[in-house]
């Protein structure tokens, strides 16, 4: 999962079993959120994020791997 320009990583958090899988998870916040690094993308971007994230109030949540074994440490 890619994070769009301000967002923010949240949420990351694995599963060690559901029915067999073993799932790692993830989310992120405030797309176009932003900040004074941002300036030089923020006129291109801005319209993508305004269309894509429900008018900046939008997120996306989802799982960035299943395995059906459990990850060894």
């Amino acid at each position: 999962m890619s994070i769009p320009a301000g967002g923010e990583s949240t949420g990351l958090h694995a599963v060690d079993e559901i029915n067999g899988w073993t799932y790692i998870m993830s989310n992120f916040q405030h797309a176009g959120d932003w900040g004074g690094i941002h300036k030089v993308v923020k006129d291109q971007l801005d319209p993508l994020i305004k269309a894509n994230y429900k008018g900046k109030f939008g997120a996306a949540v989802g799982y960035l791997t299943g395995s059906t074994r459990q990850p060894a440490l």
